[in-house]
């Protein structure tokens, strides 16, 4: 398997599990906010 393959798994996995704290939240609510301004 490419490596690199392992590493944007982990990588996304890891923004997921982030993404599901309330932390994660309001991150993705400015996230969103900044990619719509």
């Amino acid at each position: 398997m490419n490596p690199y393959i392992e590493v944007i798994n982990s990588f996304y996995n890891a923004i997921v599990s982030y993404y599901k704290t309330a932390n994660g939240v309001i991150f993705k609510k400015v996230l969103i906010n900044w990619i719509h301004f």
